[in-house]
């Protein structure tokens, strides 16, 4: 990536919201037609961003018969912690600087990155034991959730067309969790697509925690302390199975371990930089390219097909988590 680039995407973003695919944008202005070129590159971004989130299910999922989602994500969150502190020192940023009430804000960062940690956790297993595909649908659940944990905490009322929203996303979820057979009084309800579900309800969690937070942080400072909360649980995760300590096998596994890291914080960094540049409708329907990208590789590189009640309840999902921006 070029440095000037980079400088862009590491300079001039400040966020209130978890960084991650998933995001909700905020809401802003049509843009003009003299501006069109940079809402262009905001979807370009933001796709691109999408395309890295995919990437990284995809080494996690080649990684799951060899290690364990606690190795895979101690690993990542190293990758992306020390990523992260070389970029704070090339920009000179402060890594744990955060402006306005810094105990409130540090509180509430906290506790934000270590239930995004846990959401990663959930669905680097669930990407383990269901398809890329379907466990990235589940997962991009969480706008939704997100919304109607915001409207819960908050007392307000739910608007009309958010209801119905609501009820696409149910409806769609229902659908997706259920067994690619049709004797489903037999069959039951798929674990790993189950574990995707929680993982985003614990974003969802993120979301809202990091949102109470007062103060606002650059990027790298929420990567920073992402990176340390994941490799923390995945250290106290891998301890208590006992599996403490263990090496990649191979310089392909430790390429991919590191990958998995390398791709998260890119996706995370070109999602908040897109998301300053484009629409919050464009951004939605870019950002939902992550689960049409997770399926399409399923499909060539595993031969892994979702059942028609999988692929409608895809695209409801992915229905409900664009139409909140609408």
């Amino acid at each position: 990536m070029p440095l000037s680039e980079l400088s862009r995407l590491t300079n001039a973003i400040r966020s209130d919201s978890p960084l991650s695919y998933s995001a909700i944008p905020a809401h802003r202005p049509p843009l003009s037609v003299e501006t069109s070129n940079s809402q262009r590159k905001g979807v370009a971004l933001i796709t691109s961003a999408s395309l890295s989130f995919a990437l990284m299910t995809l080494a996690a999922r080649m990684l799951s018969p060899q290690y364990t989602s606690a190795q895979i994500l101690q690993y990542s969150g190293l990758t992306q912690t020390l990523i992260a502190l070389l970029s704070c020192l090339l920009y000179r940023i402060h890594p744990f600087h955060v402006s306005g009430s810094w105990e409130e804000t540090q509180r509430w960062l906290v506790i934000s990155v270590c239930a995004q940690s846990l959401a990663y956790l959930l669905y680097y297993t669930a990407v383990a034991r269901s398809s890329m595909g379907m466990a990235s649908a589940l997962f991009a659940t969480n706008c939704v959730a997100a919304m109607l944990l915001d409207t819960w905490i908050r007392g307000t009322g739910i608007s009309q067309n958010k209801r119905k929203i609501s009820a696409v996303c149910l409806v769609g979820i229902v659908l997706a969790l259920l067994p690619n057979s049709l004797l489903l009084l037999v069959g039951g309800i798929h674990k790993g697509r189950g574990l995707a579900l929680t993982a985003a309800l614990f974003m969802a969690l993120a979301h809202q925690a990091s949102s109470r937070a007062t103060g606002t942080r650059h990027p790298l400072v929420h990567i920073v302390h992402f990176g340390l909360a994941s490799s923390v649980l995945g250290l106290l995760s891998s301890l208590h199975k006992g599996d403490l300590g263990r090496l990649p096998a191979t310089a392909a596994d430790a390429g991919a371990l590191v990958g998995v890291g390398a791709m998260a914080f890119l996706s995370q960094m070109l999602m908040t930089r897109g998301l300053q540049l484009t629409n919050s409708v464009a951004g939605a329907v870019a950002g939902a390219s992550n689960v049409i990208f997770c399926f399409v590789m399923d499909a060539v590189l595993n031969c892994t097909f979702p059942s028609v009640l999988g692929a409608a309840g895809a695209l409801a999902i992915m229905y409900s988590a664009t139409s909140l921006n609408t």
